[in-house]
């Protein structure tokens, strides 16, 4: 027992002592320069003989520094890459501690499947890294706004993702879930950001905030649209990522502000006598609480909570229409229905005539929220005690 004990001290002591060196080269932690961000753009036109440029972002020093910005272009991302290695700070770049990677607009349009085949190849990009899509601009534009100040871009990113989906600004997908989804569907949502200016430093340095600008669409190998950005709640309440959302609703006795949770959507498919596809009936179903109301009803009284209910009760069922009605604009399943209809009644789905490709612009789509006001305190009308009540 003592010998096994001493080997395995002696076999910790050797991995420990090696916890300075870096996968490539046996490189000094103090030599390497962690990359927190990628951003991949692509180039054309007087350019396009080295059409990728990739531009890295560390995150903000220990004695706060600005964050380390460099970019290259060459032949390709992976050489671009390699190129990064020959920089004035003497530091070797380091990617297995990258948190996000970002796609220029022009590259998730023209340049989406390089992009993906680098990540999913290279031995330091895992497979939980974030992936957006930067809205109308490069990805290089966006790592600069955060140039010469005590805020890095990684820092923002970060702050989006643990907070995103508790807010419904959006859920954000990571490469595995990104390359899941276009092997078995075809196609991707990509959570889109864009750097909104704030102020100019004294140097005309930019200084700016990342912000959601609602979900880019992937089809095939290529950005084909957007969803609105107001309408990114509803996305992720169709797609079953919503963990919450702050809604405001006017009834007659005034405005509600509701916080919306345990939100969930069904898909079922309704087939005719001749086994067609006759409508989809979604079925959303959440529970909210008033956060606050400027009005003086009562909201003990279970027909004032039925007038709130049914207010966001339209409010869901005309977004949700809005999202599936950009959905079949683009002629593009982005909430994966289809999948869930053959997960309902798969005899009969893989029975339909025609196939979902051809079924889902032409379907009908019949929507329904389920909406529960539960547990809404009310200091000005003070509920009573009863046995049988839930509030």
């Amino acid at each position: 027992m003592k010998r096994c004990l001493l080997m395995f001290a002696a076999a910790a002591v050797f991995l420990l002592s090696g916890c300075s060196m870096a996968s490539s080269g046996g490189t000094e932690v103090e030599g390497l320069m962690l990359i927190r961000t990628v951003g991949i753009d692509t180039q054309s036109g007087a350019n396009a003989e080295k059409p990728a440029r990739i531009t890295v972002c560390t995150g903000v020093g220990l004695n706060q520094t600005p964050p380390k910005i460099l970019s290259r272009e060459d032949v390709s991302i992976a050489a671009a890459v390699e190129n990064l290695k020959y920089n004035a700070t003497g530091l070797e770049p380091f990617f297995s501690h990258t948190q996000q990677v970002l796609l220029g607009e022009a590259a998730a349009k023209n340049g989406f499947s390089a992009a993906m085949d680098w990540m999913l190849r290279s031995m330091e990009i895992r497979l939980d890294t974030e992936l957006y899509a930067v809205r109308g601009n490069t990805a290089e534009a966006v790592l600069n706004g955060s140039e010469g100040t005590t805020t890095s871009v990684s820092d923002m990113l970060s702050l989006l993702r643990d907070t995103a989906s508790a807010t419904g600004e959006g859920y954000i997908y990571n490469c595995g879930e990104i390359a899941s989804s276009l092997l078995s569907n075809g196609n991707a949502l990509i959570l889109a950001v864009e750097l909104e200016e704030t102020k100019v430093g004294a140097e005309g340095a930019g200084s700016g905030e990342v912000k959601p600008a609602g979900y880019g669409v992937i089809c095939g190998d290529t950005l084909v649209g957007y969803t609105e950005p107001a309408l990114s709640y509803a996305v992720c309440f169709l797609t079953n990522h919503l963990d919450a959302y702050t809604m405001q609703v006017t009834t007659e006795d005034g405005e509600y502000t509701l916080m919306l949770k345990n939100a969930s959507a069904e898909y079922s498919p309704v087939f005719s006598a001749e086994g067609k596809l006759s409508r989809v009936e979604v079925a959303l179903k959440t529970t909210c609480t008033v956060l606050q109301m400027e009005s003086g009803a009562n909201l003990v009284d279970e027909a004032v909570r039925e007038t709130v209910a049914a207010a966001v009760q339209k409010v869901l069922e005309e977004d949700a229409a809005s999202v599936i009605r950009s959905a079949v604009d683009m002629d593009v399943d982005f909430l994966d229905i289809g999948s869930a209809c053959r997960r309902k009644a798969p005899g009969k789905y893989d029975a339909m005539p025609a196939d979902w490709d051809e079924q889902f612009p032409v379907t009908e789509y019949s929507i329904s929220a389920d909406v529960q006001v539960e547990r809404t305190y009310d200091l000005i009308h003070p509920m009573e005690r009863q046995e049988d009540s839930t509030f």
